[in-house]
């Protein structure tokens, strides 16, 4: 909400300075526009993050479509199955990049997955940290729908 300049919460009326994303006094992202009704643009990181999720799934449903190796190992009808359960994350990678709030949180349920695997600590708690970030919550809470 502007008025004559000034910013205030959406949620508890209570006045934000301008530019800044999260009310001091409730935590409320306020994301819809920034002080000008302006859609705040797609954070670069976002941008990366969303197209390493895409390459990576296209990798493997073109390994699991086209590899010998592993209709060998593990027939014929699992690597498809692979290739196919694989398009999702491709689908979520771009959703992602389009600014999808359902996609932010199933890239933070990735990270703290990545936490407890012990394997990806590192990985998760940089994929965590980032997508909580208050102008990363904003990009993704500007009111996109399918």
């Amino acid at each position: 909400m502007v008025e004559q300049g000034r910013t205030y919460c959406d949620r508890c009326g209570n006045p934000i300075e301008s530019g800044q994303v999260t009310c001091p006094t409730c935590g409320h992202v306020n994301g819809i526009a920034n002080a000008d009704g302006m859609k705040i643009e797609r954070p670069l990181g976002v941008l990366v993050l969303g197209g390493l999720q895409i390459l990576f799934s296209l990798v493997i449903v073109l390994v699991a479509f086209s590899s010998p190796a592993i209709s060998t190992i593990f027939g014929s009808e699992l690597g498809i199955f692979i290739g196919f359960i694989m398009i999702l994350p491709l689908l979520f990678g771009i959703f992602f990049i389009m600014g999808y709030n359902f996609a932010r949180i199933l890239m933070i349920i990735g990270a703290i997955i990545d936490i407890l695997s012990i394997v990806g600590i590192i990985w998760g708690i940089i994929l965590l940290w980032y997508l909580t970030r208050p102008n990363v919550a904003a990009y993704f809470h500007q009111g996109r729908s399918l």
